[in-house]
């Protein structure tokens, strides 16, 4: 279900965009849509846009722009921002979906996390997701990574250091790569 969401944002953006390329651009040649200075319905002109032409060329005198083509326009960005935030909400979704129920671990230090960013990115992991508020890295950043299906996401502020959360076998996998004990395993070890 989740994928079909992602897949069908995608296709929605592209789609709109498709779609504003043929009202601003598809071009008809025939009588002038609106009036202009100098125009004659009994000469064919270049109309482009569609159903409304926007935008005419006559070869006499030119490009015209219609009245109305701001507002037309204003309301295709407004549409883009719509579908775009709906697409990113939809991304969102995925990553949040991906690591609900998962693994963490907590307390890596600062040399081993960026070591295991910089390795997974090495690998081809790419970064779908990243903090950048004013203080990023400073005090506090997050980074969420994917790979096909599997989704890691780091977390790192100045005075825990890092914590990696993600599916079970992911997480796993980091330890032992990295030499790195759980929460729970570090108290089990100091107690005998």
């Amino acid at each position: 279900m989740i994928k079909i969401k992602l897949l069908a944002s995608n296709w929605l953006l592209r789609g709109f965009i498709v779609l504003f390329l043929l009202v601003d651009l598809l071009p008809t040649f025939g009588a002038p849509f609106f009036r202009y200075t100098g125009s004659d319905p009994s000469l064919a002109v270049w109309n482009f846009g569609w159903p409304l032409a926007e935008l005419i060329y006559d070869r006499r005198s030119g490009f015209h722009i219609a009245p109305f083509m701001s507002l037309v326009l204003c309301l295709e960005v407004i549409g883009l921002f719509s579908v775009g935030y709906l697409s990113r909400t939809a991304r969102k979704e995925v990553v949040e979906a991906k690591l609900l129920g998962a693994s963490k671990l907590p307390d890596v230090p600062t040399e081993v996390f960026n070591a295991m960013i910089t390795t997974l990115r090495d690998e081809g992991w790419k970064k779908i997701q990243e903090y950048k508020g004013f203080d990023a890295w400073v005090d506090y950043g997050m980074l969420v990574l994917r790979k096909g299906e599997k989704v890691l996401r780091f977390e790192w502020d100045n005075s825990t250091e890092g914590r990696v959360e993600g599916q079970k076998v992911e997480v796993d996998e980091m330890c032992h790569r990295f030499a790195l004990q759980r929460l729970g395993e570090r108290r089990a070890g100091n107690i005998d």
